[in-house]
């Protein structure tokens, strides 16, 4: 069966399109390239959208603290690096006292400010519904996540937000933030803002308290800031950084596990999407590749138990390093959407088109990155697929190798509906094809248990031909007992596949009414082909075939 366009549930589409989705996306930098527009083009509602701390810039170097980037964007000013899944912004207070500036409390003693955020800027509505302003809630809120540990200074900096035009007086002001913890954790600091005028930027930042004087030595770290409208709808949290792959962030001495349990949890993800691979090494296989996803999906899974994955891969590039390898990453991430619960799998590889045309359409700047034109043409794609995911919603089931679309492929959707249907009762017994292919799952990782392959089976160009196995080991136990049923007696079948030394093969079946014996013949003599050797199929072998011993001469 060739990789699809879309698989998986329908309801993550209905969440972002129609609901209230928080979606965290992970990408390379492609994904970094699209933040500005997604939003508009997936046309969402906009609920809210995440800043990360790195995005924030020091006003200028005041005399009591030193300020930087830190955690995975630069060296960090702690001797921790891996406490955020986002760059943060970092200041470490010097002893020295803060001056009191005599200026209005909005723009006093400053420590950091994000301006430049495009959807925060007065231009924002220019990009986003033709001209509304999407900071239209009328319970604007603003989250800021903090970094704690027991250095972490005490009462001595609180966030708040201001518009262009109110310098003087703030939109909304946090209280002064106890941060020292005996241990390292996070904390939430959120409050309600103001609606920012007609034509005006909002200014999101962080102010220390003018007078005191900081315990010389102790730090205050942002992490991110969610702005939120307090309406549902559509926030986005972005997480995408150029250069990255699937390795580092499946690499928890740069990320913690910690970070991720601490940060995004009280961010509300409800989505992780992983669109990743134009990155990734070019001595990793597509089967790698697949196994790096499932990790990195479980390890989601594990900081956001009912979050759910999607599997995104990067639309075709002329990456001369990865470019090989992107319509088998396309294949890897269906394959790791089969094995995940909860998710689904948008192929916008395959949808939005081969590289030569985009790049003769002028899609791409420079032959990877995508124009403002790109932009809207790829995010258009996705928004197809949303759509598609949603239209074709019906209830049906799946196993690890094959759904019940792939039983229909082999044995027409009539007959299974009717194979399914035991007690003729009306209707697709949905849960009877479940079971036939939990059967065939089982089936076949009996089988390998002790062959060659890891057990159960992690594939990768080789997903088409084990679907194919067991959705004829799946139609054949629906039919068998449908048709016993029908006739009133079992059918009389057998079918038997004999391995003799120096493996090669036979294979016979008894005379029968049952047109479908041929089949699953063919498949065991496949199966019993590739246990042996004879045949081999791309997936991640059972144990190392290398070897450390020495030789004997």
């Amino acid at each position: 069966m060739p990789t699809p366009l879309i698989s998986g549930s329908a309801s993550i589409g209905n969440r972002w399109l129609n609901g209230s989705a928080t979606v965290l996306w992970i990408g390379d930098s492609i994904g970094s390239a699209f933040e500005n527009r997604v939003l508009q083009t997936l046309r969402v509602v906009p609920a809210g959208l995440g800043i990360r701390g790195g995005n924030y810039s020091s006003l200028g170097a005041p005399a009591w603290a030193t300020t930087g980037g830190g955690a995975i964007g630069s060296a960090g000013l702690l001797t921790e690096r891996n406490y955020s899944p986002f760059a943060s912004m970092e200041a470490v207070f010097n002893g020295g006292a803060v001056p009191v500036l005599g200026v209005p409390a909005a723009i006093s003693s400053r420590l950091t400010s994000d301006s430049a955020e495009p959807l925060l800027q007065a231009s924002r509505t220019g990009i986003v519904f033709g001209g509304l302003d999407w900071i239209t809630g009328s319970t604007l809120k603003m989250r800021s996540i903090l970094y704690r540990n027991a250095s972490s200074s005490n009462g001595i900096v609180r966030n708040y937000i201001r518009g262009s035009g109110s310098v003087s007086v703030a939109k909304g002001t946090g209280a002064f933030v106890n941060l020292q913890s005996a241990t390292p954790a996070y904390v939430a600091d959120e409050f309600p803002f103001a609606a920012p005028s007609a034509g005006e930027d909002l200014n999101v930042e962080a102010q220390s308290f003018d007078g005191a004087t900081p315990t010389n030595g102790t730090n205050f770290v942002l992490c991110c800031t969610l702005v939120a409208t307090g309406q549902p709808g559509f926030t986005f949290i972005p997480a995408s950084n150029g250069g990255w792959d699937v390795l580092r962030w499946n690499d928890p001495t740069f990320i913690s596990n910690a970070a991720l349990a601490g940060v995004l949890p009280l961010l509300g993800i409800t989505d992780v999407v992983l669109s990743i691979g134009n990155n990734n090494p070019a001595n990793q296989t597509a089967a790698q590749f697949q196994v790096s996803l499932l990790a990195l999906a479980a390890r989601f899974r594990t900081a956001l138990p009912t979050a759910s994955i999607v599997f995104v891969p990067t639309y075709d590039t002329n990456n001369a390093g990865s470019a090989p390898h992107l319509a088998g990453f396309a294949d890897a991430h269906y394959a790791a959407q089969r094995q995940t619960d909860n998710s689904c799998f948008l192929n916008l590889y395959k949808a939005a088109g081969v590289w030569s045309q985009n790049n003769a359409l002028g899609l791409m700047t420079d032959g990877v990155h995508p124009s403002e034109t790109g932009k809207v043409y790829f995010l258009q794609t996705l928004q197809g697929l949303l759509d598609a995911l949603i239209a074709g919603t019906r209830t049906t089931a799946a196993g690890r190798y094959a759904t019940q679309i792939d039983i229909e492929d082999v044995f027409g959707s009539a007959n299974v509906s009717a194979w399914a249907a035991l007690d003729a009762l009306g209707g697709v017994d949905v849960p009877r094809i479940q079971r036939a292919l939990d059967v065939a799952d089982a089936a076949i990782d009996d089988y390998f248990r002790d062959g060659p392959y890891a057990s159960p089976l992690l594939l990768g160009a080789s997903v088409p031909t084990v679907a194919h196995w067991a959705a004829t080991i799946a139609g054949l136990r629906l039919y068998r007992s449908r048709a016993s049923v029908a006739a009133g007696v079992a059918a009389a079948v057998t079918a038997s596949v004999s391995i003799t030394a120096g493996a090669s093969f036979s294979a016979s079946t008894s005379p029968s009414a049952d047109p479908y014996s041929t089949l699953l013949v063919e498949v065991k003599l496949q199966m019993a082909r590739c246990k042996t050797g004879a045949m081999r199929i791309d997936a991640v072998p059972r144990s190392a075939i290398s070897t450390n011993a020495p030789s004997l001469v």
